[in-house]
């Protein structure tokens, strides 16, 4: 396993956004602007890991500032990609999590992790926090979206497919 800092990722962040500037002054703007959100991805993760206040609070103020230039090229030059409505459903309304054969710990792992803290959000308070993301990994056809519709079902909540 590969673990990026959050330095490399600030160099990654800025090295596309460099990019991304001389592609815009080219008038290369839909090359400029998959820059840019590529810049903006990893500088997600970089605001998202950064613990340091002062660097974060100034980074984020850099990123701000290319944003509202990317949004401006992406509304100018109609580079819209399809609206995520396309790819959102609230669950699917077809699967239950008891219909998932086996898989039993990460039905629990699942069930912990998005539907205790919908339906006892008194337990989650103060330093005890729910689990932010869960990683599902492995081979095509083990049950991972089947997983994923099943949790999304039962807790009405969104899922991209």
């Amino acid at each position: 396993m590969t673990t990026v800092t959050t330095g490399q990722l600030l160099e990654l962040a800025e090295k596309n956004v460099e990019l991304a500037v001389v592609e815009d002054m080219a008038g290369q703007f839909e090359e400029a602007y998959e820059l840019y959100m590529k810049a903006f991805e990893y500088a997600g993760i970089y605001l998202f890991n950064e613990n340091n206040p002062f660097l974060k609070r100034q980074n984020r103020q850099l990123f701000v500032d290319h944003y509202t230039r990317a949004t401006k090229i992406r509304d100018r030059h109609h580079l819209h990609g399809p609206p995520l409505s396309n790819e959102a459903k609230s669950g699917l309304g077809l699967t239950k999590l008891s219909d998932v054969a086996g898989l039993e710990a990460c039905k629990e792992v699942l069930v912990e992790a998005a539907k205790l803290p919908i339906e006892n959000p008194q337990f989650f308070t103060g330093k005890r926090q729910p689990l932010k993301a869960i990683l599902l990994y492995g081979p095509p056809g083990t049950g991972k979206t089947y997983l994923a519709n099943a949790i999304a079902t039962e807790t009405g909540s969104t899922f991209f497919r």
